[in-house]
């Protein structure tokens, strides 16, 4: 046996083009909720100093931008079930601008 060539590994399997599109969706999902969560940053100071109303929206807006973060993490985990079980899923909104991208970039 160890004048024997060794078998080499197969190749890799290569990407499909719903790869790319999965990418490109995720990359405008993640820079959008970055946007969505430095916005709700700037809102929950600005009310925590409004002075005499500021201790009631303050609280109200926390509980506001968690209620946002955990509908978006749901959204999240709802498009990597889709993507692994094979089923081509657009999140509203994002989906059809990475669409978009990837026809720009394919021309």
């Amino acid at each position: 046996m160890p004048d024997q060539e060794p078998i080499p590994p197969p190749p890799p399997p290569t990407p499909g083009p719903e790869v790319g599109f999965y990418a490109m969706q995720s990359i405008i999902f993640g820079v959008g909720w970055i946007l969505i969560h430095i916005g709700c940053a700037i809102v929950s100071g600005l009310f925590w100093h409004i002075p005499g109303i500021g201790w009631f929206f303050g609280p109200l807006w926390g509980l506001v931008w968690w209620l946002i973060n955990l509908a978006l993490f749901v959204l999240f985990v709802v498009t990597v079930v889709k993507a692994f079980t094979g089923v081509r899923w657009e999140i509203p909104y994002v989906g059809p601008i990475a669409r978009k991208q990837m026809e720009a970039g394919a021309a």
